[in-house]
């Protein structure tokens, strides 16, 4: 098939019970995606979204809910071997139809190249995202790059996983102005392959690093944590 077009509705609400507490949040959606294939190793689509969220019967202290959101999304695949390099580009308009009058605009790339093999996988991604606030005029600007890295040796005797965020967040006003470093990383190895016909226990070393510099209250905040682990998956015949 070259072209592809789907078409998705939706609707829904939350506080079924009508608790008197708390409002209830009514959301439509609407998506159309468009995807165009005759290029095997050049997959093109597009997409637009309409989200609409709505609120009733708000307490006394909470104020109500009414916005539309438009957002028109592109995406390119180039896929050659064990790559595959992916950009997408995304622009978002939130109406605020209430007397808050909080429109906001916002706009994001980003790069995802993939690389794929048997024993290994390494997927990074760069990001941009500028948010602009019209009631004020701040923009604020958003740097983000990730990487997830997965694989195995010995014949998937020992597995492994590395992840990792950094994220650069900029404010026009300078309210805002902070980095911050999120990661993980794992190692298993299998004890036991079908023990007993069924289990395949594994033991290994699991931890974690975050780290928030906010250069606007001059505060830096540090968590690490380290897990030893003993694991196992259970295969259920039927």
């Amino acid at each position: 098939k070259i072209h592809l077009l789907n078409l998705s509705f939706s609707q829904y609400h939350d506080n079924v019970k009508k608790d008197d507490l708390y409002p209830r949040t009514y959301t439509t959606q609407g998506t159309l995606d468009y995807t165009f294939s005759k290029f095997e190793n050049l997959p093109i689509t597009l997409s637009y979204q309409r989200s609409m969220v709505s609120t009733k019967d708000e307490p006394i202290d909470i104020l109500p809910t009414k916005t539309d959101t438009d957002t028109v999304t592109g995406q390119i695949h180039y896929k050659k071997g064990p790559w595959d390099l992916g950009f997408q580009t995304s622009y978002s308009f939130q109406k605020d139809k209430t007397p808050a009058d909080n429109d906001n605009t916002t706009v994001t790339y980003t790069f995802t190249p993939t690389y794929t093999k048997d024993f290994l996988t390494i997927t990074p991604s760069f990001s941009y995202n500028r948010s602009l606030a019209h009631n004020t005029g701040v923009h604020t600007d958003t740097y983000t790059a990730t990487l997830d890295l997965k694989g195995d040796l010995f014949k998937k005797r020992v597995t492994y996983g590395l992840g990792g965020t950094y994220t650069i967040l900029r404010a026009s006003d300078r309210s805002s102005k902070t980095d911050t470093l999120s990661s993980n990383f794992n190692v298993y190895y299998l004890l036991f392959k079908d023990l007993w016909g069924f289990l395949d226990p594994s033991v290994g070393i699991r931890g974690l690093y975050n780290r928030t510099n906010d250069r606007v209250l001059r505060q830096i905040t540090d968590e690490f944590a380290l897990y030893f682990v003993l694991q196992t998956s259970m295969k259920f015949l039927f």
